[in-house]
């Protein structure tokens, strides 16, 4: 359920000195030698700690620690990375130990004699391969470098990492890895897979363990004890082994039934709102109170208070010398300050481009968010008005702002062809959405740039978006209802310029002339779905409709282009494209439905689906197979609210008898791994428990393919308004010498025609 935004911390400018450099900066450069030779000697360290801390001398002869931490002892998991290697290795100890002991062995001390540290090097190289890889399928926008670095600053300790990335980009409230998420499981799995770890899915368990109360208060003592006490001995290791390996009977514990002293109970709220009139809304939040099974996950050993001060030091510390050598970067030799605006090489420092690449997941979560707040059969309706129109900047939150842009264009601009009804289309690619998120971001850096007294770098503008989340509503209050009308231009015109709105001015026109009452109906109306992440019911899409017709009537000014009529040629063409698009869309909507009945088959006790529209595909080559990566909404029979499915089948019908893949996503949906790149991107939501898709290269297609014109452009072409579409027709009927010259006869004496 959403609550009322909290309130933001203060903006802190500093962040950003980790990953901000220019050598080995680019997606496809490997770590530099320097960063990944820090990261040894760190490592190195790690486990000549760890190695101190094993019984080594008292172990059962027969039993080498040495050996067993070479066989898997890796510096993964999410507790501290001694305590990671000491639990990794003592999970490869024989079935045996502990139970039936031998005598110590009379022999002397068994340990490392030669090569001394450096004989750790080759584990700690092995365990660097699976750090680095766990934190690039984590994260999809940091580079190997970028992953290399946090590592140094939080001296590879894994879950510091990713709460440090998460520092960087401005999270509310960075956290740790969820040791109960789907993410963090594939990820972990996935980092174990690369380097060919004997045990991933223990590896996996061991790091995400979910334990009783008494069997943690148990581990607690032994793994918390601090300087020359934390050394273990054997009846030690015989506790964390019993721990560890008798967990048949942990699955048959009932739930507790009553509240235990250190027991969590699950606390889940619902909102709701009242308009107390001038503008000021009442919230009331009424909390429901879930007894929980008593326990908690292996990472619940270490303190959360600990946690957030070691975060606080790691990001109040002064810059690290760059690897490899003393010099610490200076604020104003940092390469941000050279990329002015998303049009540069945002390569040119990774920061930026990390930065970015955030910005466009929150904006396409915020359109996921919007498409299924739109009612069922009202939704697909909306498509043409969400990826044309529908931009995140305004003076609400980035989610009522696109759904508030898109029914303005429906309602004002819609299709003026009339041979042509108006029809609904699916997005069955994924460049239309790549695009408007592009262009959201675009006019929000723009928005920000007028608004500043002073010329900003891009860098300090998305470092306040990623603080802001996007919402720039307080911070455009003052500027709002009329109090721009003199500004020239005003900065609505240079946000709606720059993410290339079909009707730029006209549409900041209606922004900044909006009255602050029928503001506050649209605001209202918003939260009647907004309050509880429900959807608009369809009276309150009415009344949002005939508020933004009756505001936009009186301020608008009319549009009247002369685009050039079409040939024969141009029409030609224009009638292949949309049948090829029509026969694309109804093979991708027709196996989905199909998919659907299975689905319902397979799960009966859901409710039955029904197909509303599809919002994204992509054609992958996935375990040497075609298949289709699709995000669909579908919604019940008795509900007008919107889900959000991920599938995945096979292009070609002759393979119907595989098995497709077909699950709903649930809210807030996980954005974190896609990748917008500029000649390739991930931005098909996936399952967040999926690996087999991130394991594979990252589909074709990126920002840079976003620039021309897309087929869907062509679905929605206008005859009356699309200037420069129906040039583009003109030029490619050109290149068809066998249709060019036959112009259809109505055309023929048209001296508007250009073909």
């Amino acid at each position: 359920m959403q609550t009322p935004p909290p309130t933001l911390q203060p903006y802190d400018p500093t962040r950003g000195m980790i990953s901000c450099f220019t050598e080995h900066g680019h997606p496809g450069d490997p770590i530099s030698a320097a960063t990944a030779e820090t990261l040894v000697d760190i490592l190195l360290d790690h486990y000549e700690e760890a190695f101190r801390r094993l019984p080594v001398e008292d172990v059962p002869d027969g039993v080498d620690l040495a050996h067993v931490v070479d066989s898997g002892g890796l510096c993964v998991g999410l507790l501290d990375p001694v305590t990671n290697i000491v639990l990794n290795t003592l999970s490869f100890l024989p079935v045996g130990f502990g139970t039936n002991p031998s005598p110590p062995a009379p022999s002397g001390p068994k340990q490392r004699e030669e090569g001394g540290r450096d004989s750790w090097r080759t584990l700690a190289s092995i365990s660097i391969t699976c750090l680095l890889e766990f934190m690039r399928a984590y994260f999809g926008l940091l580079t190997q470098e970028q992953a290399g670095r946090y590592l140094v600053w939080a001296r590879a300790d894994l879950a510091m990492a990713v709460m440090l990335v998460e520092h960087e980009l401005y999270a509310a409230r960075p956290t740790p890895p969820d040791p109960g998420s789907g993410r963090t499981h594939s990820s972990l799995r996935l980092a174990a897979t690369h380097v060919n770890y004997p045990s991933t899915d223990y590896l996996v368990w061991l790091a995400t363990a979910w334990l009783p109360r008494e069997r943690l208060e148990m581990l607690a003592p032994v793994l918390r004890r601090e300087g020359s006490m934390n050394r273990l001995n054997v009846e030690d290791v015989k506790t964390i082994l019993y721990v560890l390996r008798h967990q048949d009977d942990i699955s048959t514990m009932p739930p507790s039934t009553t509240l235990e002293e250190g027991v969590a109970p699950v606390v889940e709220h619902t909102t709701s709102y009242a308009d107390l009139g001038d503008g000021r809304i009442a919230y009331t939040t009424v909390s429901v109170t879930t007894i929980q099974r008593a326990g908690d996950n292996i990472t619940s050993l270490r303190r959360p208070q600990d946690m957030e001060s070691a975060l606080s030091s790691y990001s109040t510390q002064s810059a690290p010398p760059v690897p490899g050598t003393t010099t610490r970067p200076l604020p104003h030799d940092s390469p941000c300050a050279s990329v002015r605006s998303p049009d540069d090489d945002a390569d040119a420092c990774p920061y930026v481009r990390s930065l970015e690449m955030s910005l466009y997941s929150t904006i396409h979560g915020f359109y996921l968010k919007a498409l299924a707040m739109l009612p069922s059969h009202a939704a697909r309706h909306h498509l043409r008005g969400v990826l044309l129109a529908g931009h995140c900047y305004g003076p609400m939150d980035p989610v009522s702002n696109i759904i508030i842009g898109a029914v303005w264009y429906d309602a004002n601009f819609p299709l003026q062809d009339a041979a042509r009804p108006t029809q609904a289309h699916d997005i069955v690619d994924t460049l239309p959405m790549l695009r408007t998120v592009s262009r959201s971001l675009h006019g929000l850096v723009a928005l920000l740039h007028a608004t500043s007294a002073k010329k900003l770098p891009l860098h300090e503008i998305l470092k306040y978006l990623c603080y802001a989340q996007c919402d720039l509503s307080t911070m455009l209050h003052p500027h709002l209802h009329g109090r721009w009308l003199d500004a020239n231009p005003s900065p609505f015109a240079a946000a709606a310029t720059a993410a290339q709105h079909p009707q730029a001015s006209a549409f900041a026109g209606f922004l900044t002339s909006l009255a602050p009452t029928k503001l506050d109906q649209l605001r209202l109306l918003m939260m009647s779905a907004t309050a509880n992440d429900g959807p608009l019911s369809h009276k309150s899409l009415t009344l949002i409709y005939s508020i933004l017709r009756e505001e936009t009537s009186a301020t608008m000014i009319p549009w009247r282009p002369r685009p050039p009529k079409l040939c024969n040629a141009a029409l030609s063409i224009l009638t292949r494209k949309r049948e090829a698009y029509a026969e694309q869309q109804s093979f991708i909507r027709g196996r989905i439905e199909q998919i659907l009945q299975d689905y319902a088959v397979a799960h009966p006790s859901e409710p039955n689906y029904d197909l509303d529209f599809v919002c994204g595909a992509a054609m992958a080559d996935h375990m040497h197979q075609r298949r289709y990566h699709v995000n669909f909404m579908a919604a019940t029979k008795s509900s007008f609210k919107n889900t959000l499915f991920f599938a995945d089948f096979e292009w070609a019908y002759q393979h119907q008898s595989e098995t497709a893949v077909c699950c709903p996503l649930s809210q807030p949906y996980d954005m974190s791994r896609c990748y917008y790149g500029h000649e390739s991107a991930r931005s098909i939501v996936y399952p967040d428990h999926s690996i087999d898709y991130f394991s594979s290269n990252i589909t074709c297609g990126g920002l840079d393919d976003t620039e021309g014109e897309l087929d869907i452009d062509f679905m929605y072409f206008d005859s009356k308004r699309d200037v420069e579409l129906a040039k583009v027709l003109q030029r490619m009927a050109k290149k068809e010498p066998s249709l060019n010259g036959r112009r259809a006869a109505w055309d023929l004496h048209d001296p508007g025609s250009g073909c």
